[in-house]
């Protein structure tokens, strides 16, 4: 399942994604085992690309660029990458809900969010 919603593009966990732009940029970096709870921006320096940790802010912008009408209890709701993809607790959300990547290209940021798959 992959979702757009004004400009960010959230990814389910359960499909390959490998060929698509934002993964495509993923590529050019090594996570590691960095862990990184609200997300980060991969940004260009001196010709390499870099990861640049991102805040809380900077994820609710992302998540409320996507989706306006989010609850704050679905914004706060701990969704963080993990093994690749995204763990954490909004399924018990109403409306329904579930973890899932999330990439706004304009700005090169990824995080985790509780995105709505009702």
């Amino acid at each position: 399942m992959m979702i757009e919603r004004n400009g960010v593009v959230f990814f389910s966990d359960d499909h390959d994604y490998k060929n698509h732009a934002a993964y495509k940029e993923l590529s050019k970096v090594s996570l590691g085992d960095v862990k990184f709870p609200s997300g980060f921006f991969l940004v260009d320096d001196g010709g390499k690309t870099f990861v640049v940790p991102a805040t809380e802010d900077d994820r609710r912008m992302m998540i409320l660029k996507a989706f306006p009408d989010t609850p704050e209890d679905a914004i706060l709701s701990f969704c963080v990458v993990y093994d690749g993809g995204c763990r954490g607790n909004c399924a018990g959300l109403l409306p329904h809900r579930r973890c899932m990547r999330g990439c706004d290209e304009s700005r090169r940021q990824y995080a985790c969010a509780c995105v709505i798959i009702e």
